[in-house]
């Protein structure tokens, strides 16, 4: 299934590829898949098919396709809906039979489409940033992704949602539109934004509203609910935070790049400049050696335990009398002595019976004769 070749490289709207496509190729379609056509809607032909194209069980549920099949629908996704090959594929005859996947000519081979509202239909596969927006777009329940679909049509959403949804994925997906979205947000939006990346990006709903003060706090059967008046949900609407159920939110990879990106920058600049001057110094080794080998005090302090004046009773602490005497003695500091001793004693290196590895080496007990015994 083919059609015109045009210079649009931005996501293409399933409803626009329809209208693009020969009546012929359009018709065939139709009755492969059995649509119903009602002459009667005021809507067109493409946009009727469009609504059962949105709704077909492989986009919802992809196991139903060959493995190979699969996975080309998955490469054609993670390219954002367009993927430049030289020759078709074989294991795209089912996803083109289907109206899934539509073929473009270029002058150096094809193009493989798969449109923004299939691309916003199909689940998310492993390997998949779960962080990505598209991603989390799929998981949206129908009132917030209304909202969303809403905001940026200029009207309110009707079903299918996926449809309406495209407009949305036109800017969230572009990079240059979605850093205009958040340039243009208010001074507060902005704040908040900036404070869940801080924290790592996701939060709690308890968490939201204690980052944007919200005083007033409804709570339901799994938690707290937040204010659809607030911060949060002016971002929400827009697609910059997006709630998970049962009570997270979650800022998309796509967004995050954006707002943490000074942030990072002086994350990336330090790194260069400790790895310069890790490089550059005369370290032999190249991994050089901070502290000092502890071996040596704790072998010194194993030995002068056994010294028959030196009492250190079993499950009790180690007197702090013997760490100071133990820190002059070795010329060390009482941190660093108490910290080794406490070692020592942990892994039983204070037990009279480890230093002797050899029989030979151990000292012999005295047996008593049989007469003095009886004596």
């Amino acid at each position: 299934m083919s059609m015109p070749r045009t210079d649009r490289r931005e996501p293409i709207r399933l409803v626009d590829v329809l209208r693009q496509l020969p009546e012929r190729e359009l018709e065939s379609l139709i009755t492969r898949l059995r649509i119903r056509i009602d002459e009667a809607k005021r809507i067109d032909v493409p946009s009727q098919v469009a609504r059962a194209l949105v709704q077909l069980p492989e986009l919802r549920d992809p196991g139903l396709l060959p493995g190979p099949t699969r996975e080309l629908l998955y490469r054609i996704a993670e390219r954002g809906g367009v993927l430049q090959t030289r020759s078709l594929p074989a294991a795209v005859e089912p996803l083109v039979a289907r109206g899934v996947v539509f073929v473009r000519g270029n002058g150096d081979g094809v193009e493989l489409l798969v449109p923004s509202a299939h691309l916003l239909v199909l689940r998310p596969w492993e390997g998949e940033d779960p962080r990505g927006m598209r991603a989390l777009l799929n998981q949206l329940t129908q009132e917030v992704a209304a909202s969303i679909a809403a905001h940026y049509l200029g009207r309110p959403a009707t079903p299918p949602v996926a449809l309406c949804l495209e407009p949305a994925w036109e800017v969230l997906s572009n990079p240059e539109r979605l850093a205009r979205e958040i340039e243009e947000l208010a001074p507060l939006e902005k704040k908040l934004l900036l404070a869940i990346d801080n924290v790592g990006g996701e939060v709690d709903t308890e968490e939201l509203l204690d980052l944007e003060r919200e005083p007033m706090r409804l709570r339901g059967a799994t938690g707290a609910t937040p204010s659809r008046r607030g911060v949060g949900f002016a971002l929400e609407r827009r697609g910059l935070l997006i709630p998970i159920h049962p009570n997270r939110h979650v800022i998309p990879t796509e967004v995050s790049a954006i707002v943490g990106a000074e942030r990072r920058a002086e994350r990336e600049a330090q790194r260069r400049e400790i790895r310069s001057f890790v490089l550059g110094e005369d370290h032999a080794p190249r991994r050089a050696r901070f502290v000092d080998d502890p071996a040596p005090l704790a072998l010194a302090m194993a030995l002068a335990v056994r010294d028959p004046s030196v009492e250190v009773r079993p499950g009790v602490g180690t007197p702090r009398s013997l760490v100071a005497k133990f820190a002059t003695r070795f010329g060390r500091d009482p941190e660093t002595v108490g910290f080794i001793a406490a070692l020592s004693r942990a892994i039983g290196l204070w037990d009279p019976s480890v230093l002797y590895t050899n029989r030979r080496l151990r000292p012999k007990r005295k047996v008593r004769s049989s007469s003095a015994a009886v004596a």
